[in-house]
């Protein structure tokens, strides 16, 4: 039943309302129209610290919209730059019972820039509600929106009781929001926006760009944007940027700039169409994905799959690690004991990994090939068919790891190793269609979902050891690793047996092969002849040249440094790589980076002999100390960031 929805039926914001008797008169339509395109509102927070209850409170709020804007493609970065110069509002309130500038209120009396000066927090708050509920976003895009903006929003709404708070969603609540955000049950930011989509770029960016150092605005700026953003205002120091126009000025555009750069960088790594995909392909809902629910996007692309098999077969119920640990407490009371013990000492693997070998040290100054099996995990269920519909997990359970028989040849293929099947097929048919591909949209288009896909399959193996997983199954994730630990070492022994290959390191599903080489071409030739004998060995698992170093230098396990050659064609070609050195984590000072970076830098120069590069850095390290002694070095190279 279609209605017009009105204030007085107090069910939704939302100009109609559709009713369904029941879930099984919903239909796919045959002939689907193009999805609709959306209205994006992106938010930017600035807040003050309360000097007596030490909470935040927020002080200005900024709003950039973005009408039209499409769940297939990126837009325009233009397109962001022009609806940013003229932002929808920016709302300003007085700090510490002051008033704000002369030359603010001016701006704010001629509407300049879209300001709104208002008397106080309170306000503030409807003064935002009123500007969501007039503009209807279908998304509300920040950065650390559903981690602190929107969470002290919706914090701030509480202890001002502000009426109808349910305004900033679509779906109209009347639930007490003060025990919403103090409940620790369930998310209560995507519950206060029910009818809308929350896009953090925070949260995307960690599960896209995990390699990462730091997450901030500027640090995501830089990196992905290639934008340096000037100085910013320190949050502690916000009070004090309301008492001068110039300064306030500056955080007031700060502000607009914080959504800007949401835009910007939800843009850049399309975080619109790619969710979309991947909740086309999993059949879940958008707004998890969002949220980078993995393990739930998998479970249910598995729930639609197994509806599918006749007879049908009964789902595992979803039980949480907290819950599974009571049917083993009451099912072996002994196991009890066990747990209480366990909690004391720091938290063990809960069963092995992946194969590392103990590298060999040392720099390397001759050619290095770097050998990957593509997708280990999804190709070894695939090559071995390890399903829970192939095999008697219940079994298993007790047995030790080497105990565990892969399943028969003849069975009939699992629904774990169908899934993945069918969506390597579905990305290799995609990436054909990009090849020939011209038009530069569709091929965004294509890249996004071939994305998407590779990121579903990926995924899969890893709620088999999600203890909150609906498909939770430690002996199959156990299974799977020791066969990828197997793979790595038959495939170590095969290298130095039959090429007399120096393998000096491995990790997991890669190995690294130390050819004595200097020509570029029988480096090549060796690579192709080790990866044809790999993989006619197997049906789907299959390893490729992952890269070629010039020069390499070895310390750890998962960590070294090296000159990568950019392009096989192109050997002259080298980028710096980097992987475990304080130089690439964000828990190091700048001035451990910085002292790193050049030992690292003389000691893979090809222009330098080793006992030069040495004599480099011992010099190097002399005048560092030095200039610490004398207090030279800035303070700022000393901060070293944690994340809690």
């Amino acid at each position: 039943t279609l209605f017009r929805s009105k204030l007085c039926e107090r069910i939704a914001y939302t100009k109609f309302v559709v009713r369904v008797d029941s879930p099984e008169k919903i239909c796919v339509m045959k002939d689907q129209p193009g999805a609709p395109p959306l209205t994006v509102l992106a938010l930017s927070f600035k807040m003050v610290l309360h000097p007596k209850t030490n909470q935040h409170e927020i002080a200005v709020v900024a709003g950039v919209l973005m009408p039209e804007v499409s769940s297939s493609t990126p837009v325009e970065s233009g397109m962001i730059m022009h609806a940013a110069s003229a932002p929808n509002f920016v709302a300003v309130r007085p700090v510490n019972h002051k008033p704000v500038p002369i030359g603010i209120q001016e701006q704010a009396r001629t509407k300049t820039g879209g300001l709104e000066l208002v008397p106080n927090e309170q306000a503030l708050l409807n003064f935002v509600l009123a500007k969501v509920m007039k503009l209807d976003p279908d998304v509300i895009l920040g950065h650390d929106l559903t981690g602190f903006g929107l969470d002290v929003f919706l914090n701030r709404l509480a202890s001002c009781k502000t009426r109808d708070w349910s305004r900033i969603g679509r779906l109209i609540q009347r639930k007490d929001l003060n025990a919403m955000v103090k409940s620790k049950l369930g998310n209560h930011v995507p519950d206060a926006l029910a009818g809308r989509l929350v896009l953090d770029t925070l949260v995307s960016a960690k599960e896209l760009c995990p390699r990462e150092k730091d997450y901030s605005i500027p640090a995501l700026a830089e990196s992905l944007l290639n934008r340096k953003l000037h100085p910013r205002t320190d949050a502690l120091a916000t009070p004090i940027a309301f008492e001068y126009e110039q300064t306030l000025n500056a955080l007031l555009r700060e502000c607009v700039q914080d959504a800007e750069i949401s835009l910007q960088l939800s843009n850049t790594l399309s975080v619109l169409p790619l969710s979309r995909q991947l909740t086309s392909l999993s059949g879940n809902v958008w707004s998890k994905t969002l949220r980078g629910a993995r393990a739930e996007r998998i479970e249910f692309l598995l729930c639609h799959e197994l509806a599918l098999i006749k007879p049908k077969l009964l789902l595992p119920d979803k039980l949480s690690k907290y819950d599974r640990k009571a049917l083993e407490a009451a099912s072996n009371p002994g196991s009890a004991i066990v747990q209480t013990e366990e909690k004391a000492g720091r938290r063990k693997p809960q069963y092995a990994g992946g194969l590392v070998l103990e590298p060999k040290k040392g720099l390397y100054d001759r050619y290095v090939l770097q050998l990957d099996f593509n997708s280990l995990y999804p190709s070894i269920i695939q090559e071995y068919n390890i399903c829970f519909t192939t095999m008697d997990v219940d079994a298993m359970k007790n047995k030790a790891e080497d105990e565990i028989e892969l399943p028969e040849a003849g069975l009939a293929e699992g629904v774990l190793p169908r899934v993945l099947r069918r969506l390597v097929e579905q990305r290799r048919a995609v990436k054909a269609v990009m090849k020939k591909e011209q038009d530069a949209a569709k091929v965004k288009q294509l890249d996004i979902r071939q994305l998407a896909i590779k990121l579903t399959a990926n995924s899969l193996y890893g709620c088999l050891g999600f203890e909150n997983s609906r498909f939770f199954a430690r002996p199959l994730a156990q299974l799977i690793t020791l066969q990828g630990r197997e793979t790595l070492q038959r495939t170590i022994d095969l290298a130095r047996d039959s090429f007399n290959a120096e393998v000096i390191y491995g990790d997991t599903d890669s190995l690294f092969v130390y050819t004595g080489l200097e020509d570029m071409m029988k480096v090549r030739a060796l690579g192709t002849e080790l990866k044809r004998e790999v993989n006619k060995r197997y049906k789907t698992l299959e390893i490729e040249i992952d890269a070629v170093y010039a020069r390499m230098l070895l310390l750890k396990k998962k960590k070294y440094a090296a000159m990568k050659v950019a392009s096989l064609n192109e050997p002259q070609n080298l980028v710096r790589e980097v992987k475990g050195l304080d130089l690439v984590r964000h828990d190091w000072c700048g001035l451990s980076r910085m002292v790193s970076s050049f030992a690292v830098d003389q000691l893979l120069s090809k222009d330098l002999s080793a006992d030069d590069a040495i004599g480099n850095v011992l010099t190097n390290l002399d005048f560092i100390a030095n200039q610490v002694m004398t207090n030279q070095i800035a303070l700022q190279q000393y901060i070293i960031t944690r994340s809690l």
